[in-house]
């Protein structure tokens, strides 16, 4: 029992030496060639202790028909998010 507390104890210390940063996430994205989203303000960033999390928004042409003068108008909308979990200073897409 007390090795498997010094092993959690471990893993928490090196996790918090290793937090990932908002820059780090998006070096990330910059070095596998990803799109940093296609939203005003691109990505969000929530850090914790150990951990963070990071949102990659989408967004794309929807047209509507409630239009005043009768025309479809095209609105910027959200069409998905990426959520990837920072952990070791490395990121995993969920």
């Amino acid at each position: 029992m007390r090795s498997f507390t010094l092993f959690l104890l471990a893993v928490f210390i090196a996790a918090t030496i290793t937090e990932p940063s908002h820059e780090k996430f998006n070096k990330y994205l910059a070095k596998k060639g990803k799109n940093i989203g296609t939203c005003l303000g691109g990505t969000r960033h929530s850090s914790y202790k150990i951990f963070s999390l990071d949102y990659v928004d989408y967004c794309g042409i929807a047209t509507s028909d409630n239009n005043i003068l009768g025309g479809s108008v095209g609105i910027n909308k959200k069409i998905r998010t990426d959520k990837y979990l920072g952990l070791f200073g490395t990121f995993f897409k969920l």
